[in-house]
This record gives C-alpha cells, structure tokens and sequence, in this order.
C-alpha cells in the first residue's frame, strides 16, 4: 500500500474511532493482520456477508417478536438507502428491541422450566384469610 493510501485509511480509521464506531476489539484485529496480513479484510468481509445474510433472512428467525421485525426492517431499509446515520439508529434500535425480547422470553423459558405451584399449594401471606370452605348456596344437599 502507497503511503498516501495509509495516510488516507489511518485518517478514515481515526474518525471511525471518534465517532464510536470502532473499539479495542477493531485494534486487536488490527494486532493480528501483523501477523496475518489479510486477516481484517476476511473478517470484515465475513461480518458483512453474514450481518447482510441475518438482516435479509430475519423474518424466518422471529418468534412473535413484532417490534424487533420491525427494528430489522428499518435497519435493511436504512442499509440499502447507504444512510449511516440511519444505520446506527437502527442498529442501535436492533439491539435495544433484541435485549428487551431476551428479556421476556428468559421469563418465559424460566417460567416453563419452574412452573408456579398450583393454587392449592399456595401459602397465604401472613394475616391473610386461608382458602374458604364454605359450601356453594345450593350445594348443601338440600333442594333449593
């Protein structure tokens, strides 16, 4: 690479930090391709590949998870439209819909894996009445 080329790509990469797109995980990628001189380029090319493969194919992974679809969408949409600002308010919206449905379906999983006791089973709090044995009106033995 020419160094006018450097000089260019480690401006790019200076402002892709300020910004906050890239973090100590970009810099250890950057570590390796010392080592293995194409090492950003594949991974990169594979994180594009596969992030593009997910967006596109979202709509067979969802599970009832209606705001993260359409957090997907908006972030496809944005892609296509090459808005990178758009991109990062999506994304941004991706993962912040994604943890909130983890969320609940963490529940779920645990509720379904721990079932509550049946209601027979329940323990009153403290001071409070006990299940009632009164008999139904009617249902004494007695015609009504």
């Amino acid at each position: 690479m020419d160094p006018s080329s450097i000089a260019a790509l480690q401006s790019y990469l200076s402002a892709l930090y300020t910004e906050g797109l890239l973090d100590r995980h970009f810099e250890q990628l950057q570590v390796l391709q010392e080592t293995f001189p194409q090492f950003i380029d594949e991974v990169l090319s594979l994180y594009i590949k596969e992030t593009q493969r997910i967006i596109i194919n979202a709509k067979n992974y969802l599970v009832g998870a209606r705001l993260v679809k359409l957090a997907c969408i908006d972030l496809r949409q944005a892609s296509e439209t090459e808005n990178y600002a758009a991109c990062l308010e999506a994304f941004t919206n991706v993962r912040n819909e994604y943890y909130a449905v983890r969320e609940k379906f963490e529940t779920i999983l645990e509720l379904a894996r721990n079932p509550p006791p049946p209601p027979s089973m329940v323990v009153p709090p403290a001071g409070a009445a006990g299940p009632s044995m009164a008999v139904p009106p009617g249902r004494n033995g007695r015609r009504a």
